[in-house]
């Protein structure tokens, strides 16, 4: 089975929803050392649940968020403040 990091349609969605994803992490203050492990799971997460008539990159957006809310409960951190980065769309 084929990495789903290197399915050209998985690197495209990427490529395309990728300025609101780096707005996204920086919203939420994921520390770098745990990024790629996140962005793994909600990857493989996302890749699994495509629908294929959905927009993928809004779901994979979905799944980032739901991960990086995820990472913060367990932690006991609060959620980020929805206006925190000037320019993080809502």
């Amino acid at each position: 089975m084929a990495c789903a990091w290197s399915d050209p349609d998985t690197v495209g969605v990427v490529s395309l929803v990728r300025p609101e994803l780096r707005a996204l992490l920086r919203q939420y203050r994921i520390p770098a050392d745990h990024l790629v492990g996140l962005l793994e799971r909600a990857l493989v997460a996302a890749v699994d649940s495509w629908d294929p008539t959905a927009d993928k990159g809004l779901w994979l957006l979905a799944v980032v968020a739901s991960e990086c809310s995820a990472y913060r409960r367990e932690r006991g951190l609060p959620a980020p403040a929805a206006c925190d980065e000037p320019g993080v769309p809502l």
